[in-house]
């Protein structure tokens, strides 16, 4: 039992990492949009996909 809490939780860190890691990506992209003021990114998604990512 304790092993499959702990392989939960090393799921739950990795989805963590991937949403923070999406999130940093497309908040550096926002900073250049500002400073350039254009739109540089449009073939960035705005909602991220992690269907595959999810139970």
């Amino acid at each position: 039992m304790l092993e499959i809490l702990d392989t939960e939780r090393l799921l739950i860190d990795y989805r963590k990492l991937v949403l923070r890691a999406e999130s940093d990506r497309v908040r550096a992209a926002a900073e250049l949009e500002e400073i350039v003021g254009e739109d540089l990114f449009k073939f960035i998604p705005s909602e991220p996909n992690f269907k595959d990512a999810r139970p």
